[in-house]
């Protein structure tokens, strides 16, 4: 009972602020992380049973993950992906070098240790996929090709954080240096396994579509929970693992209109179940009264986190001379999203005694404030074409 009483209090709160944000004209992505905000409040912790509900509720957040991803990789134009990977790689390089090189002189500066520095560094290196995904997703900006470069950049940014995590949980617990060897390796393995599984779904499919809808969902949802329990096994992570899953499920399914339904079914149930979770989590791991007293900190953090993704779509500029000030200026908000990788690296961190929670809690802010900021600034140009269109690249 007490475990219905927080799934119900939850997706009421995240229902109503996604709502209130959307009658304002913001996407209802801004609801949900200020709803996960509120439940993480010292009043809604002592009315609500979370405690022994959180093991549930971070199942869900990971479900609302691959679902996400999942959709991304069904709506991507992997064509187009392919031909944007140029300016794709260089924002995500570029952004992840930046953000990590101040977070760090930062973190320095305010005399934390250098491995506090390192965690820090990488945390707000690594940009939000699938915060970014559910947005562009909301606003039907996926397709346009600012959306496909963020979604190329996205995922590169990914592979480059689970190799600086692989790097950080090395330095934590003292490994071998051989170990990060075995990274380039797995996901080596992992395209070959893809490519199979892409040749024999492909077969699958041609008896599959004479099934009934909601027998061909099923399949669709248990390859895609394998596809990201195998990339998540095999260390290349969910995130990666799910958008594969999707990329290989587009190419297979040959009919158009139940490809559409497929979509539709799985928005239906993410959107509406498991995605709000992820930012409950968000929000649940917020103390408020520590960025009350390290505000110093928190806003000194905030602005080089945003600078460095920021300068690192600027510096497209000099290779990209005919793209637009605003198109640059929609990429770099659009890396600006923190989150995932960010929590994973800090909880790990944290649980090794590494981090103090004042820091925690103050680059959990950061992830928020900045996933809300490229809300805000998708929304402002929302109705600007031209802007999305990225001309020049």
């Amino acid at each position: 009972m007490e475990l219905l009483l927080v799934l119900v209090s939850a997706l009421a709160l995240s229902f109503i602020f996604s709502e209130i944000a959307s009658y304002f004209k913001y996407p209802k992505i801004i609801g949900q992380i200020l709803a996960g905000v509120v439940i993480g409040l010292p009043l809604m912790r002592t009315i609500l049973p979370l405690e022994g509900s959180m093991d549930f509720i971070n199942m869900l957040a990971e479900l609302g993950i691959v679902f996400l991803m999942l959709l991304v990789g069904l709506e991507a134009d992997y064509k187009t992906l392919k031909s944007l990977s140029k300016p794709s790689t260089m924002l995500a390089t570029f952004s992840m070098v930046l953000s990590f090189v101040f977070a760090v002189a930062v973190t320095l500066y305010f005399e934390y240790d250098l491995i506090v520095a390192l965690v820090v560094g990488t945390a707000l290196a690594v940009s939000a996929e699938p915060i970014t995904a559910k947005l562009l997703i909301e606003i039907n900006k996926l397709k346009t090709r600012a959306g496909e470069i963020l979604i190329g950049a996205g995922l590169i940014d990914d592979i480059l954080g689970m190799l600086f995590l692989s790097v950080l949980i090395l330095i934590i617990h003292e490994k071998s240096a051989k170990s990060i060897l075995f990274f380039p390796l797995e996901v080596f393995s992992f395209v070959v396994i893809m490519f199979v599984f892409f040749k024999l779904i492909s077969r699958a499919m041609v008896f599959l579509r004479k099934e009934p809808t909601e027998s061909f969902f099923a399949v669709m949802v248990i390859l895609t929970l394998a596809i990201a329990y195998l990339s998540e096994l095999m260390g290349i992570g969910i995130v990666i693992g799910a958008f594969v899953a999707g990329l290989i499920l587009q190419a297979s399914i040959k009919d158009v209109y139940l490809e559409q339904k497929m979509v539709s079914d799985i928005k239906d149930i993410a959107f509406a179940f498991f995605v709000p979770f992820f930012f409950v989590v968000v929000g649940l791991n917020l103390n408020l009264k520590d960025i009350s007293t390290n505000w110093i900190l928190v806003g000194v953090l905030l602005v080089v986190a945003v600078a460095g993704k920021m300068l690192a779509a600027y510096a497209l500029k000099p290779i990209f001379p005919k793209v637009s000030w605003n198109s640059l200026t929609l990429l770099g908000a659009g890396m600006n999203s923190r989150g995932i990788f960010g929590l994973v690296i800090l909880l790990i961190a944290k649980n090794e005694g590494i981090i103090p929670q004042n820091l925690f809690s103050a680059v959990v802010i950061i992830s928020i404030i900045t996933s809300i900021m490229f809300a805000v600034v998708a929304n402002y140009y929302t109705n600007k074409a031209t802007v999305w269109a990225v001309k020049g690249i």
